[in-house]
């Protein structure tokens, strides 16, 4: 003030307004819209930013020669479409107002990816299978990538941390291991430059990265609120406790720090009550990934997403029914892109304490792609570890990933894509018959089928069965079950690939019945 008072009295105020109003001007671009990014080919995407309220921005790209004016509203927001060529690059684009300029260079024009869900997608390339002979490869100017800082929020953020960075074994080896496989494949077949925008957290269930309105409004998922608030008032009235508990809880994740740094092997967790489980993950809260990461994004013109994630709402399994498929739809909604297509990973095998909530979680994976167009489902029951819920294996999935990708979006008609999906069932006498889809000419059967198909009759009692292969077809019975009613596939016990097609896909674990599970009717 005293300063400002000086400047006052000796007449040097007028020379001070320009700057003030230069600072208010601050043309600024989110941080998705930067130096070296790729935008999606052939389209009109969008951009936008902030200035002062009531200013005109000028947006000028190498490729078109003329530029487009548009005025920020009340609020300093401006946005436009602006229609891209097809692929290639580099180009530069400059935003410019009456006092400033921001130019960004090397931009690239092909295809952009969103790659999203939680750890297996988060799982970096340096924690992979090979990852040192593979990082040391992975040197692609073509490709660039894009990660989106780990935010928790409350409120809709217009922003997020992150800048696009050229693919080199530096970038490629803290990025997603199964994005990164994916984008080469894709890159490499199609020869254009290659966005990926990573938005993963391990541990998250699928409505953290759903708009709360949305969750809200629907009287499947509102009370999912519900729980997180009689989860903080039972901190409020148990302090002591949970103070006591948060204590343990920082210690232990310092150790477990600590030992992974010094290849140990890390402490036992704290046993915690469910509120405290929940409550020192803020980041489970529902809608608050989709405030803090996934919003700042939202509408960048993307060509489609994929998708792992799942194992965070097994206990609530029968609900993704409904909640996966209203996921896609919901994202298709907020981006204004049409239903842009949508690949995901099946859940792999893994050694939970109830093993039948995770095949039902398996099993509403499928569904969804059966009910929700445009979407593939990629199979990893042959490519897991049961013994690890984060298979070092990602270059698997994320090359199927690229396969579907490559197939149904892209058009290369040579490329198998999935493995036998059950279709339906028909019993004859003692026998129950099975079709699929994607079964090709012909279905093949490795190991012991015995531990993998099961069948029962009226009694719901499960025996293993007996398989033989027709054709593209399979036949299933059992000497104890002389009049069945039901077969499951890969449904008990630990999960084994043992039925292929002939592209040497796996087929997805199947139930032929609808008897209420495990977890039918939990919220």
């Amino acid at each position: 003030m005293k300063n400002l008072l000086k400047y006052m009295c000796s007449g040097l105020l007028p020379l001070l307004v320009p700057v003030l109003l230069l600072a208010g001007d601050e043309l600024r671009l989110p941080a998705v819209i930067g130096n070296k990014m790729v935008l999606q080919q052939q389209s009109e995407v969008p951009l936008w930013g902030w200035a002062q309220a009531g200013k005109k921005v000028r947006v000028k790209a190498d490729w078109h020669f003329f530029s487009k004016t548009v005025q920020t509203d009340d609020n300093g927001k401006w946005q436009l479409k602006l229609k891209t060529p097809k692929a290639g690059g580099s180009y530069q684009i400059s935003f410019k107002t009456d006092r400033q300029t921001v130019m960004l260079d090397s931009v690239l024009i092909g295809e952009v990816w969103l790659c999203a869900g939680q750890s297996n997608m988060e799982m970096s390339f340096k924690r992979t299978d090979e990852a040192e002979k593979e990082i040391a490869l992975a040197d692609h100017p073509q490709i660039r990538l894009f990660k989106v800082g780990r935010r928790v929020s409350k409120e809709i953020q217009d922003d997020c941390k992150g800048k696009w960075l050229l693919c080199t074994p530096g970038s490629a080896a803290d990025f997603s291991g199964m994005a990164y496989h994916f984008g080469k494949e894709i890159q490499q077949n199609l020869n254009v430059p290659v966005g990926l925008i990573q938005i993963a957290w391990g541990g998250v269930a699928a409505e953290v990265f759903m708009k709360e309105d949305f969750l809200r409004q629907n009287p499947e998922y509102s009370h999912l609120f519900e729980k997180w608030e009689q989860w903080r008032r039972w901190a409020e009235d148990n302090y002591a406790e949970y103070d006591s508990l948060l204590k343990q809880w920082k210690t232990w994740v310092e150790q477990a720090e600590l030992s992974g740094q010094k290849s140990l092997a890390p402490p036992q967790k704290p046993d915690l009550p469910e509120p405290m489980y929940n409550l020192v993950r803020p980041h489970r809260e529902p809608a608050v990934l989709y405030n803090g990461m996934l919003a700042p994004v939202i509408p960048y013109g993307i060509k489609g997403v994929i998708w792992c994630q799942g194992i965070s709402n097994r206990d609530r399994a029968y609900q993704y029914h409904t909640l996966f498929p209203d996921l896609i739809r919901h994202w298709r909604h907020e981006w204004q892109q049409g239903e842009f297509p949508f690949y995901f990973v099946q859940n792999p095998p893994c050694n939970f304490k109830n093993l039948e909530s995770a095949a039902e979680l398996r099993e509403a994976q499928p569904l969804t792609m059966q009910t929700v167009i445009n979407t593939g489902m990629v199979v990893t029951i042959d490519a897991g570890d049961f013994h690890d819920l984060h298979p070092r294996n990602k270059k698997t999935p994320g090359i199927r990933l690229s396969n579907w990708a490559l197939a149904k979006t892209y058009g290369f008609e040579d490329i198998p894509f999935s493995g036998p999906i059950y279709k339906s069932s028909q019993i004859k006498g003692c026998k129950i018959i099975i079709t699929f889809d994607y079964a090709g000419a012909v279905l093949k059967l490795t190991g012991d089928t015995l531990e993998q198909f099961m069948i029962a009759g009226r009694d719901s009692v499960f025996y293993p069965a007996e398989v033989k292969i027709n054709g593209s077809e399979i036949e299933i019975c059992s000497s104890a079950v002389p009049e069945p009613v039901a077969t499951r596939y890969n449904w008990f016990g630990e999960p084994g690939a043992c039925l292929f097609n002939g592209d040497n896909l796996p087929a997805s674990p199947f139930r032929t019945d609808d008897w209420p599970g495990v977890t039918y009717g939990k919220k």
